[in-house]
């Protein structure tokens, strides 16, 4: 069995015990849920060791006129993070994130996102 079945069969796992737990993978989830109206819907490729998408940020998501709130920002990082992981058959919850902005973030603009494993402890 190569790295990438091992994988799936870890994530399959992983998928069957957090069901079990009553947590839903098409569901309400701020970021990548499909059913939450005000949500982003991000859309996540994902390879061995990272996870990327691509948003158009709504205004309706802004903290300022034409930019970005830095909580959305935040959402986008942490579940970029939470996509590298998971598909690695790692299971986790953000217990601390910090976030410095370097500049703001404009709506109406395309953005992309990457998490990306860099370090396994």
């Amino acid at each position: 069995m190569d790295h990438g079945q091992r994988r799936q069969g870890r994530i399959r796992h992983l998928v069957a015990r957090l069901s079990e737990l009553g947590i839903d993978f098409q569901h309400w989830c701020f970021a990548c849920g499909r059913l939450n109206p005000g949500g982003m819907h991000l859309d996540f490729e994902v390879s061995r060791d990272r996870a990327e998408a691509r948003y158009t940020a709504l205004e309706r998501h802004q903290g300022y006129d034409g930019l970005l709130h830095g909580g959305v920002v935040t959402a986008m990082l942490d579940e970029a993070m939470g996509w590298a992981i998971f598909h690695q058959g790692i299971w986790g919850v953000t217990a601390r994130i910090s976030v410095t902005f370097r500049q703001p973030v404009p709506t109406n603009e395309e953005l992309r996102v990457v998490g990306e494993i860099t370090r396994d402890r």
